[in-house]
């Protein structure tokens, strides 16, 4: 019915069916083709202008930003296939809740017990950021030079601190049902939370800078494991927006920090201790005499750590201890815990 009359049969392999060759055809063609580049190119500027306006809106009230890379998504401002990024600026009220959490506790060195703490505080707060630090068993000393040291560092809005060291030290009776210290809340000058037993010396460190002081509304009795069991629905509660605290306590029931004993050995064997940089009367230059359980040392008091020969024991203000650091006793090319013999974070440090 189409077919060209002027064209025979046998020479069908270079024909052409008639629809197809009238001009009509063509122009609906060359419309429809122009249709979809225009629709194309609508699109495309329509999403520019779209995300242009998003970008304009945020960045007018922002003042927190978030970095997005994809690729092969439409719409998208690049060459195709390539990847392209985009910078979105959100409001700080539309920005997701992200918290650093730092939890420290003397369940060991790679203890499972950790794994189960960070699983179930990972659950009640699966936008947070957990960092486990592990110290030595029973030794609330430790914790609390970690507390400080972490919560006046520089750090991420919203970080909080999450502290167990129970020894159940406060009565040497039998305890009734796994009873120990009680869950404390401290909220700093700086705005980190704490959350912590009132054991020893956790709050030590911190009680200067307290703001707030408060008994947390938990159980602290009915496990061996209230860390685990008890502890995180409560501190997640009170991240969420809860309300768990009781009574205010007065700070002055937290020890002062022990004065002269080791508050931790780093893993290069440098020893630090509770002595601040302001309190140590000997001007730099002066060798001194050292004496810790018994082993006794000479050591040069300098301002830096490298102020001294390899091989020669120093006593200098360390790396922590923020505004006024901390001594640290440090073996240059060495050891100084192997120095002392090992000594245990406590130990008494005397200066002779």
């Amino acid at each position: 019915m189409f077919m060209n009359k002027n064209v025979r049969a046998d020479d069908c392999s270079h024909t052409k069916i008639g629809f197809l060759d009238r001009p009509g055809f063509k122009i609906y063609l060359s419309y429809r083709k122009r249709v979809l580049m225009f629709l194309r190119r609508f699109l495309s500027s329509f999403s520019f202008f779209y995300f242009s306006f998003l970008l304009w809106y945020f960045r007018k009230c922002h003042k927190n930003s978030l970095i997005l890379t994809y690729s092969g998504i439409h719409p998208r401002f690049d060459i195709e296939g390539e990847q392209s990024t985009m910078v979105w600026y959100f409001a700080e009220d539309c920005m997701p809740s992200q918290r650093f959490i730092h939890l420290i506790a003397d369940y060991g060195l790679g203890d499972p017990s950790f794994g189960e703490v960070i699983q179930r505080l990972t659950n009640l707060l699966p936008e947070a950021t957990i960092h486990p630090t592990s110290v030595p068993a029973f030794d609330t000393l430790a914790t609390g030079f970690w507390i400080y040291q972490y919560a006046f560092g520089e750090h991420p809005k919203g970080m909080a601190i999450f502290a167990n060291t129970a020894p159940r030290k406060d009565n040497k009776q039998p305890r009734r049902d796994n009873e120990g210290e009680g869950l404390m809340y401290a909220l700093l000058e700086n705005g980190v939370e704490v959350m912590a037993v009132n054991s020893g010396y956790c709050f030590s460190f911190v009680r200067p800078q307290m703001k707030k002081f408060h008994a947390v509304l938990v159980r602290n009795k009915g496990s061996q494991f209230r860390s685990r069991d008890f502890y995180p629905q409560v501190f997640a509660k009170h991240l969420n927006g809860g309300n768990v605290l009781g009574k205010s306590v007065d700070p002055s029931v937290i020890p002062d920090i022990p004065k002269h004993q080791i508050a931790w050995v780093d893993g290069y064997g440098n020893i630090k201790t509770t002595v601040r940089q302001s309190a140590l009367k000997i001007k730099p230059g002066t060798k001194v005499k050292v004496a810790i359980n018994g082993v006794k040392r000479t050591a040069l008091v300098v301002g830096g750590v490298f102020s001294v020969a390899e091989g020669e024991l120093s006593l200098s203000p360390g790396s922590s201890g923020h505004g006024d650091r901390f001594c640290e006793l440090i073996l240059r090319g060495g050891s100084a815990a192997l120095l002392f013999d090992y000594p245990k974070i406590g130990s008494v440090v005397k200066f002779s």
